[in-house]
C-alpha cells in the first residue's frame, strides 16, 4: 500500500494481499515462510496492482510455490 502511495486500504487489495499468499504457500502449509523476501516481493506487488487498478492482477505467478 504504501509502495503504491494509496491513501486507504481498499478490499480489492486485501483480496490480492490474501489470495498471493494462499498461492505462494506450499503445500500442505497454511502461509508462506514470513521471512522470505520473495514473499514480501509478491504481496507488495498485488497490493500496488490492486491500488492502481482497483482489482487483483490478472496473472498472479502460481510458479513461486514449486520450491521442491
Amino acid at each position: 500500500a504504501l509502495d503504491a502511495g494509496a491513501r486507504e486500504i481498499t478490499d480489492a487489495m486485501l483480496f490480492a494481499a490474501a489470495e498471493t499468499l494462499a498461492l505462494i504457500a506450499p503445500d500442505n502449509e497454511l502461509v508462506p515462510d514470513p521471512l522470505n523476501p520473495d514473499v514480501h516481493k509478491a504481496v507488495a506487488e498485488a497490493v500496488a496492482f490492486a491500488a492502481k487498478h482497483g482489482e487483483m492482477p490478472p496473472d498472479i505467478d502460481e510458479s513461486e510455490d514449486d520450491e521442491d
